[in-house]
């Protein structure tokens, strides 16, 4: 009998001893995660005001992009741990507040990161005078800087949907999460910016949007894009309101590379029109159009 009544005792002090153990866990990282979201809102306020810029260079472009892509993956293992506190959620105020910490840590991440694109999108057509030849990288910098765009405009949405399922347990405690501040509407309106500039040969050779590589002696030489050239020279637009560009019956073709099945020339060999039949695949290569007509 008495054997047994110190084994219950063992037993609910060792559940006791787990609890207080796993309470104080979380009040550590909550602590941690306070720390966390007080940094990142200082970097994105140092962001938002111009006292802290970013430098200038494919190298360090290079870097704050990976820094993103590090952001990003610190926020899916965030949002995985909020979904496995989800789970324990029941009246336990120290679990609710972790889950409050990681969403406000995951929504300051989103920020700083939001910030970082900006800026660097902003750079990219000065990175574009700096650069000189390297059109290659700028390319696969811009192609980079619409990705990390995409997954996190991605990540805002698996939020809100974590934030709605959570809302209705929190409001049963009492407790209730920050307001969500959106990140996506902005980075929709860099991903839907599209440039497209309509010349004849000379005119997109003498504004350098065009550059010929390749051939030998100076024959068979293939016109392409130049990745250098500055966006003032093009016409800016909205691809989701971009349907047709007017090119006066004249003879063209595309110099920038777009799927051949998502486009039509309207009116045969003197085109009325580019008509654009499938945005999404027209635009997934480049955000660039330049059509040379005669």
């Amino acid at each position: 009998m008495k054997s047994r009544i110190l084994k219950s005792f063992s037993i609910a002090l060792a559940s006791f001893l787990v609890a207080t153990g796993c309470t104080q866990k979380l009040k550590e990282e909550n602590a941690q995660l306070k720390a966390k979201v007080d940094s990142l809102e200082a970097v994105t306020q140092k962001l938002q005001s111009g006292s802290e810029q970013l430098s200038t260079s494919v190298t360090s472009y290079e870097a704050t992009l990976d820094e993103i892509d590090e952001t990003l993956a610190e926020i899916a293992s965030n949002q995985r741990e909020v979904n496995e506190l989800k789970a324990e959620l029941k009246d336990d105020e120290t679990t609710a507040k972790s889950i409050k910490a990681r969403i406000s840590n995951i929504q300051d991440m989103m920020q700083a990161s939001r910030q970082k694109i900006l800026m660097l999108d902003k750079n990219l057509n000065q990175l574009r005078k700096q650069s000189g030849a390297q059109s290659e990288e700028i390319l696969e910098l811009d192609r980079k800087l619409k990705e990390a765009s995409q997954k996190l405009v991605q990540k805002e949405e698996e939020l809100m949907e974590i934030r709605t399922s959570l809302e209705r347990q929190l409001s049963d405690m009492g407790q209730a999460l920050d307001e969500q501040i959106s990140v996506a509407a902005d980075l929709r309106s860099t991903l839907n910016r599209v440039y497209y500039y309509v010349g004849e040969s000379k005119d997109l050779q003498e504004k350098e949007i065009i550059n010929k590589e390749g051939g030998f002696i100076g024959l068979g030489k293939v016109k392409i894009v130049n990745a250098n050239a500055p966006t003032q020279l093009f016409n800016k637009a909205n691809k989701e309101n971009l349907d047709a560009i007017e090119l006066n019956n004249r003879e063209a073709k595309l110099i920038s590379n777009h799927p051949k099945d998502s486009y039509e020339f309207v009116g045969g060999d003197k085109a009325e029109r580019l008509k654009i039949l499938d945005k999404d695949a027209f635009w997934k290569d480049s955000n660039y159009l330049v059509i040379e007509v005669k």
